[in-house]
């Protein structure tokens, strides 16, 4: 029993003296792996710093024989420093590209400003008098346009711009109510002329749609819109040309056969008055009619409300249809409007034909301003504008 308990204790002694052992080896060769590491950072650094002495001397010695070179050499000749001749044509011949290039473009340019300074007097010079609208100087270039890109945007302007400037004019000199008044306005004449019938039609009222929309109607379904109470709406837009504020639409209308070719200027002022003006242009170089039509001149006076609706000051004058004879006849002029005039004699025919006239577009006034609404409520929902 003794023998036994003697030989476990010396296991554990043995086992002990293995184990400091090992934990001994173990340190010594922790020891031994940092001394090492310790010496190879030594020499490291030992060869970097012989390394930056190297190229110290080497740049030294670089140095002194550049030095020694250029002692030795004789100094450069003048023709030495100049620019290789091949160098010298290539950029001359860039230079002369460039130049040759420049030049082109401003001959077609000045080609071009040529051409349209030359058009433009003509149609400026071209101002043989024509019947003024009742106030509205107008001469041959207020309803013209040539077919040349640039004097047709410049004559579109000159147009619009005209009318512009006279829109307050126009509206104080056809007496309206305060631009305030809640109430609808609307007034219907003409008169004859020693040529010719002046249609004055003057309306003041408010629609149930923005601001914004009543122009895009006007811009997009200009002849849809001012021919409302004759024909209805027509989805396919008339406009024909756009360029700055200026729009261009045109129809021919199937029920009479009537052209329109009106141009259109938007003009917006701080206030946030809106002033749209349109002028129906009788001689197109661009689009030669023989067709029938009607001197126009008409002015909007748009103003947003509060409430989202807007305010609409409208004058809106025009002629008789005249054709390239000249101004048709009082008899064909009414038959045009649906009312007959061959029984009636000669000196009641303007009276009977006014009668009938007003008469008429009064009925088609009663419920203008429920039409207007209702018919761009279905300019908004048949397409977007």
């Amino acid at each position: 029993m003794r023998s036994k308990k003697a030989a476990a204790a010396r296991i554990d002694v043995d086992a002990e003296r293995d184990m400091e052992k090992d934990e001994s080896n173990r340190l010594k060769k922790r020891d031994y792996m940092r001394n090492l590491m310790r010496q190879y950072r030594s020499e490291e650094k030992k060869e970097v710093g012989v390394l930056k002495m190297q190229i110290t001397e080497l740049q030294a010695e670089l140095a002194r024989r550049k030095h020694v070179i250029a002692a030795t050499l004789p100094p450069p000749s003048q023709r030495a420093l100049l620019i290789p001749w091949k160098d010298v044509a290539t950029a001359l011949r860039d230079e002369r590209q460039d130049v040759e290039f420049e030049h082109r473009s401003l001959k077609v340019r000045a080609k071009e400003l040529k051409t349209l300074v030359h058009l433009m007097k003509q149609w400026v010079s071209a101002n043989v008098t024509r019947s003024a609208l009742d106030g509205v100087p107008t001469s041959w270039q207020n309803v013209s346009l040539q077919t040349n890109p640039h004097s047709r945007i410049l004559g579109k302007e000159w147009i619009t711009k005209h009318m512009y400037h006279n829109t307050d004019r126009m509206f104080a000199r056809f007496v309206y109510p305060d631009i305030t008044s809640t109430k609808e306005f609307y007034d219907f004449d003409f008169e004859a002329t020693e040529t010719h019938l002046q249609y004055y039609h003057r309306r003041q009222y408010v629609v149930d749609v923005p601001m914004a929309f009543m122009l895009s109607a006007y811009k997009q379904h200009l002849c849809s819109v001012l021919m409302m109470d004759w024909f209805g709406f027509k989805e396919k837009t008339t406009l024909k040309e756009m360029s700055g504020n200026t729009t261009l639409h045109q129809l021919l209308t199937p029920e009479d056969d009537e052209w329109m070719n009106l141009v259109t200027g938007e003009f917006h002022e701080e206030n946030g008055r809106c002033v749209f003006v349109i002028q129906q242009i009788e001689d197109d170089e661009a689009a030669p009619m023989d067709k029938p039509q009607r001197k126009r001149m008409i002015w909007l006076d748009m103003r947003p409300l509060p409430n989202g609706k807007t305010k609409v000051r409208v004058l809106y004058k025009f002629t008789q249809i005249v054709k390239p004879t000249g101004f048709v006849s009082i008899d064909e002029e009414a038959a045009d409007w649906g009312c007959d005039l061959h029984q009636v004699a000669d000196e009641k025919k303007e009276d009977m034909f006014r009668q009938y006239g007003v008469k008429m577009l009064t009925t088609l006034n009663a419920n203008h301003q429920r039409k207007m609404n209702d018919y761009l409520t279905r300019m908004m929902t048949a397409s977007p504008l």
